[in-house]
């Protein structure tokens, strides 16, 4: 059986921009997101620049409603995803829609992937 999913709508947040209007307003005011790390913890923090969002994984769950143990790129992705999903909350009750994120984990010497699935605002194992 053939399954079509079509793309309606989008979302984003960078280190230029919490969603897509910001996003949009740096890159024609030519703003770079780019400074010293002060959320990730890494060796190399005052040597590199990063693209970094400054919000902490509690701040971030706090925005999406989601357990602040899920991993940082699973809450990035949430608020992303509640952006697409704002112009179509009056059509959410008729359509099937759903995010879906991936983390590895290292486990007996190998990697085994780990999906999640979170529907609605809810989140399942």
């Amino acid at each position: 059986m053939k399954r079509v999913a079509y793309v309606v709508s989008t979302g984003v947040i960078t280190a230029i921009g919490n969603d897509k209007e910001s996003c949009k307003a740096s890159l024609i005011n030519m703003r770079s997101g780019i400074s010293k790390a002060d959320i990730l913890r890494t060796y190399w923090q005052d040597e590199f620049p990063v693209g970094e969002i400054k919000a902490t994984n509690s701040e971030l769950a706090m925005v999406t409603k989601a357990n602040p143990a899920w991993p940082r790129t699973a809450l990035l992705s949430a608020i992303a995803v509640q952006e697409a999903l704002e112009p179509l909350k009056a059509k959410q009750s008729s359509m099937r829609m759903g995010f879906f994120f991936c983390k590895y984990s290292w486990r007996d010497g190998s990697y085994r992937r780990i999906l999640r699935r979170v529907y609605g605002g809810s989140y399942t194992a």
